[in-house]
């Protein structure tokens, strides 16, 4: 029998407002690559999420825009052990934001986020094989040919990954280095699109709950919430520490054998070292979250 999703209380944010719990929330800080920050501590939540609801948040398709490849150093700042040269061989669209729970309901029928009153807040409490099947729903909706292989629904979702996810047609989860690649949008800053995360990310330290997706500024790429709102699933399994291979890697897709799945960009729940842009964790692939969400791309 296929073991039942595994979905986290839905009370922790709750707790989080008032303070009781450990700022790094369901699964820890940002480690990893970059290694532990400071705990944020609990959430002023003074100010909470702005009134602005971002163009195509409550509809589909999501808004997208097409980033050319290229290279770029992925890991922790130059100097560190994990610092490598990273080449990524296929142009790709990408959502400009989250995938938001109204383009959820809309196409899958369901609600499953915990956030359950904010429609264009970031679906969450999705696991990883949740999002690959939204994205083969939203393939098979615009005439693509689906990348997963998925079988059940909902708490019974299983999907598997295609042989050579770049030359997949459809919509997919990034790899990690795509994630990050995005992320960056060729700066050097710590988080999505700046240095300081006020400037583009909800964490513990600005706000109690998801907030609207495309609220703050976006990076250089035209993407929001890349920092902080909900961490985002990524396609690779997960290698903890992350190992760059001795030689510049084209196209790397994780550690197939890894019994988790790769989730970057913090959320609010965490703080604000776990949003920095070389920021890493794994998580059970089968884990439906309250503080996981996810975006898609398209090789092109």
């Amino acid at each position: 029998m296929v073991p039942a999703l595994r979905r986290l209380p839905l009370t922790l944010p709750l707790v989080l407002l008032a303070g009781c719990v450990d700022s790094k929330g369901d699964s820890g800080g940002g480690d990893g690559a970059g290694g532990e920050g400071d705990d944020g501590g609990s959430p002023s939540a003074l100010d909470g999420c702005l009134d602005t609801v971002a163009d195509g948040a409550d509809s589909l398709p999501p808004p997208s825009v097409e980033v050319a490849a290229g290279s770029f150093t992925m890991g922790a700042p130059e100097g560190t052990p994990t610092a490598h040269a990273v080449t990524l061989s296929h142009d790709l669209a990408v959502t400009t934001t989250e995938i938001t729970q109204a383009q959820w309901q809309q196409l899958m029928g369901s609600q499953p986020a915990a956030n359950s009153t904010c429609p264009t807040c970031p679906v969450e409490s999705v696991s990883w094989h949740e999002a690959a099947a939204f994205a083969d729903a939203w393939s098979e909706s615009e005439g693509l040919a689906a990348c997963y292989a998925c079988t059940g629904t909902g708490a019974e979702t299983r999907c598997t990954p295609p042989a050579v996810l770049q030359d997949c047609a459809g919509w997919r989860l990034p790899t990690e280095a795509e994630w990050e690649y995005l992320a960056r949008a060729g700066a050097a800053t710590t988080y999505a699109g700046a240095d300081t995360i006020e400037a583009v990310g909800w964490t513990i330290e600005n706000v109690g709950s998801t907030c609207p997706v495309g609220q703050l500024s976006p990076n250089d790429h035209g993407l929001y919430d890349m920092s902080g709102n909900v961490w985002e699933w990524v396609h690779d399994g997960h290698a903890d520490p992350l190992e760059p291979a001795a030689d510049p890697e084209l196209d790397p897709t994780g550690d197939d054998s890894a019994t988790t799945r790769g989730t970057r960009g913090g959320s609010y729940f965490n703080d604000e070292a776990s949003a920095r842009v070389w920021a890493r964790r794994g998580l059970d692939p089968a884990t439906a979250s309250p503080f996981q969400g996810f975006r898609l791309v398209r090789s092109r």
